[in-house]
């Protein structure tokens, strides 16, 4: 497990570098540890794109009669030395899909199975599976494999959400979570991580929801 006190140091001594010490302690006070997914050359089960490695007997997903975009997989097990709460389980395969063809907002309730996440365990057997030959070019990715980095991270954490898991880049200091001025500062040190919507989870028997409300 990383050692987030040391994390936050780190973030600490960035915040200052910065120019921005006066809002060090605040920015600090509100960082949470998260995992930042970076571009890795090799073999990596954790990848952008490609084929996902699903189950024989778990269906593809669609959306109607659309089959969604396959657009990433993590690998829990390669994410498990970096989370630094202990929120993710041990091992298994999140698998992201969505309807990239379309892209929705997500705002109408029609939409609700335009993006969906599978979890797999990580005892389960699991093959390469090719995307469905009605799933357009546009519509599909080249893999681009990723290996987890840690970091701090400043994110409102809203009351009734649970925790979320973090990619990318913010286009914009609204995605600090926090008031103008330290969102400002926030972005001019680096760039908060915008969250993962809403998405239907598959695990067994029942369907869950993460990254958003129940």
């Amino acid at each position: 497990m990383p050692d987030f006190a040391e994390l936050r140091e780190t973030h600490r001594r960035k915040v200052r570098a910065a120019g921005l010490g006066e809002f060090a302690d605040e920015l600090v006070a509100a960082s949470l540890p998260s995992v930042r997914l970076l571009p890795a050359r090799g073999p990596h089960r954790t990848r952008l794109g490609g084929d996902p490695e699903l189950p024989p007997a778990t269906p593809w997903p669609r959306a109607g009669h659309t089959p969604l975009s396959f657009v990433a997989q993590l690998d829990l097990s390669e994410m498990a030395p970096y989370d630094a709460e202990g929120i993710l389980p041990a091992d298994g395969l999140l698998s992201f899909f969505y309807d990239a063809i379309h892209q929705p907002w997500g705002f109408d309730p029609a939409h609700r199975d335009s993006a969906t996440v599978l979890f797999t365990p990580g005892d389960a057997e699991v093959a390469t599976r090719q995307a469905p030959s009605d799933l357009p070019a546009n519509g599909r990715f080249s893999p681009v494999p990723l290996r987890p980095h840690d970091q701090a991270h400043v994110h409102r954490r809203e009351a009734g959400h649970p925790p979320l898991v973090l990619l990318g880049q913010a286009r914009g200091p609204a995605r600090a979570g926090v008031g103008p001025e330290l969102a400002r500062a926030a972005v001019r040190v680096g760039r908060a991580q915008p969250r993962v919507s809403s998405m239907t989870v598959t695990s067994g028997r029942a369907p869950m929801r993460i990254g958003g409300p129940q």
